[in-house]
């Protein structure tokens, strides 16, 4: 049990990275699981996990053999409780985040089923409650962020090498959804928000070139603007703190990339760094 335990965390996390140097390896060994957990038993690898409230909600996986799973595992730090729920779809490769106390999957790829769902899955911890709505084209390796009471699922591809720029907004605050663009088409592009903005970056085009384009959403004007990473890739990781977005690693031409390009949401200016090892994912 406890060796399932710890491959689900590790697969929620799982990073592949080029070693350039020599690290103390991690300890797991104080992670035990917490109330009466389903999870552990499940054997789902779980692709992301989002927290609202007290509550984070652990789905969009599949299981060893492939088989995509529409469980979501949902556990409780208030009670320390496990609950489980069966999606709508799977959302393997989907858009996920949480806004004004939603946690939401959408889109993503429910193979062999329909390898580019539209289906929207929104999750209340207040009230335990799930709702259903759908995107505005079916897609898989979209990114999805939140700011204020707005949540954007922008990018994806709706066939081999057939990238989309289509951004479904989502406003939490009159539950209604709208569409816009990207500037350019593109496929697993990196998403976070802060303060007003949301922003996509990189990803891969229709023409299997990686790309370095940001476009940037402002949701107090409703109005994108465009702006470059210092370097093209795509599988990077997104995060944001206070009022910086963290953009880190990735992949291009040049193999796995040690780089971190840094926005200040509150200056709209940008800043890069290093990684101490070069990762994707």
């Amino acid at each position: 049990m406890k060796y399932l335990w710890l491959l689900c965390l590790m697969m929620i996390g799982s990073t592949a990275c080029h070693k350039s140097g020599v690290s103390a390896p991690a300890d797991y060994s104080t992670i035990t699981p917490t109330g009466n957990n389903p999870f552990t038993n499940s054997l789902m690898l779980p692709q992301n996990a989002v927290a609202a409230g007290k509550q984070i909600v652990f789905g969009g996986g599949s299981y060893p053999n492939g088989t995509i799973s529409d469980s979501a595992f949902i556990f409780d730090a208030g009670t320390n409780q496990w609950t489980e729920a069966a999606m709508s779809s799977g959302h393997w490769l989907g858009g996920y985040t949480a806004v004004d106390n939603l946690v939401i999957f959408a889109g993503g790829d429910n193979a062999p089923t329909n390898p580019y769902v539209s289906d929207v899955d929104l999750y209340a911890p207040s009230t335990g409650k799930w709702t259903t709505a759908m995107l505005s084209q079916g897609r898989y390796g979209l990114a999805a962020a939140s700011a204020g009471s707005i949540a954007a699922f922008g990018g994806g591809q709706i066939g081999p090498q057939t990238e989309v720029a289509t951004v479904d907004l989502y406003n939490a605050g009159t539950g209604t959804w709208t569409t816009s663009a990207l500037s350019v088409p593109r496929t697993r592009p990196a998403a976070a928000g802060a303060g007003t903005k949301i922003v996509f970056a990189g990803g891969q085009t229709n023409s299997n070139v990686y790309s370095d384009i940001v476009d940037i959403y402002d949701t107090k004007k409703a109005l994108w603007t465009a702006a470059h990473l210092s370097a093209p890739r795509y599988l990077i990781t997104a995060a944001a703190v206070g009022n910086q977005i963290l953009f880190a690693g990735g992949y291009n031409t040049n193999g796995y990339s040690d780089v971190v390009d840094i926005y200040d949401v509150s200056t709209g200016e940008w800043s890069t760094s290093q990684l101490r090892t070069p990762c994707k994912y």
